[in-house]
């Protein structure tokens, strides 16, 4: 097993920023997606296989709505705990993110460009919300983003090969270039520097 690289606490709040993250590209996409999809069943009758569609589109957005619910909560738990610390950490974490525009710092803009996503196109997808509905509807590239989707031009299944190696590989290997990532990303998300 490999040597954990991100402690603890930090990768937990790194991995449930990504994974709320996640959903909220996942359910805009799937939103605009169905919206096209009943859009033009206003002018021809829908195929079975866009009636399928429609209803797994559904079912998933479902699915997502319990898992952002599930993922907040987690987010509050894991904020509230470091409220008892009054250690460094906690305290340069709550003044950073205390900017809403914290996510912005160059070097998570840089990772999200490098990792193919909307920093490096230009189209602005990471500087606006992303969602109408959700509190939590800001920040970089995952590989749920429809953009980012349409772009490459196929969509990576989350549990995926893929999707592990791109979303949390670099948190926990022990090779000095991740190490130096790690770093970063902890500039990047706590430290503001």
């Amino acid at each position: 097993m490999s040597k954990l690289i991100v402690p603890g606490r930090s990768n937990l709040l790194i991995r449930n920023d990504i994974r709320l993250r996640e959903i909220v590209q996942r359910e805009t996409f799937l939103i605009e997606e169905r919206e096209k999809v009943e859009e033009r069943a206003k002018s021809v009758a829908l195929t079975d296989t866009e009636k399928i569609q429609l209803k797994n589109w559904c079912e998933e957005l479902e699915e997502l709505n319990k898992d952002y619910w599930r993922q907040e909560r987690g987010l509050y738990i894991l904020e509230a705990s470091g409220r008892e610390s009054e250690g460094p950490f906690n305290r340069a974490y709550e003044s950073y993110r205390s900017d809403p525009y914290w996510y912005l710092h160059p070097w998570l803009k840089s990772d999200c460009a490098g990792k193919g996503g909307c920093c490096g196109c230009g189209c602005g997808c990471c500087e606006r919300d992303r969602s109408k509905t959700r509190v939590r509807c800001r920040g970089h590239c995952t590989a749920m983003c429809g953009c980012c989707q349409r772009t490459r031009g196929f969509e990576i299944k989350r549990g995926s090969e893929d999707y592990r190696r791109i979303t949390y590989a670099s948190l926990s290997k022990n090779e000095q270039d991740t190490l130096s990532y790690c770093r970063n990303m902890m500039r990047g998300y706590f430290w503001g520097y």
